[in-house]
């Protein structure tokens, strides 16, 4: 399982545009399918825990799994409100509507939602208890070390990558940027 488990946050990658037409697999519904790859990306790592035979990191793994099922409602209904104001699930379409003003500056509130969404579900502080090195010895992943560990690790590191890329779009104007005010010579 641990080999596998990189697997699903690297779908998100071809739904996400770096810049005009530079997308790997452009879609009408793109939003969605993050979406559901980031609500399908604790099952490797819920069978991870398992295999490893003993309780205590399934134990670990069932709380790192509520959390963030409890954290993807609200980064959803965070996110409705850009979909609204955007029109579209089409990530491209999301930073073309930000061409005059970027979400963020429309839509604090969301962002800030979307913002703690995301650190729980990257497992950041201050929602790193599934993994607490300290006190729980690196949680759901004790049982795992050398390359299995570094290949759970990977995945950890590109759900946040991914997610903080959507962040850029969803909600900074993506490749755009924030407007530049026009400062006359």
């Amino acid at each position: 399982m641990p080999i596998i488990t990189p697997v699903f946050p690297l779908l998100i990658y071809p739904f996400i545009p770096f810049g005009g037409g530079w997308v790997i697999y452009p879609s009408d519904v793109g939003l969605l399918l993050i979406f559901a790859v980031v609500a399908l990306s604790p099952i490797p790592l819920l069978i991870a825990a398992w295999v490893s035979g003993t309780k205590y990191p399934f134990i670990s793994l069932l709380r790192l799994a509520f959390q963030l099922f409890a954290y993807e409602v609200p980064m959803f209904l965070a996110l409705a409100s850009v979909v609204v104001l955007a029109g579209s699930f089409n990530l491209e379409r999301i930073v073309e509507s930000q061409v005059k003003l970027p979400f963020i500056f429309i839509l604090p509130l969301s962002f800030l939602v979307f913002f703690i969404s995301v650190l729980a579900e990257s497992e950041r502080i201050p929602f790193d208890i599934p993994t607490a090195e300290q006190e729980i010895v690196s949680g759901w992943m004790a049982e795992y070390s050398s390359v299995f560990f570094e290949l759970l690790m990977l995945a950890s590191y590109l759900k946040l990558n991914g997610l903080t890329l959507l962040t850029t779009i969803l909600f900074f104007g993506g490749w755009l940027g924030p407007p530049i005010p026009f400062i006359p010579k």
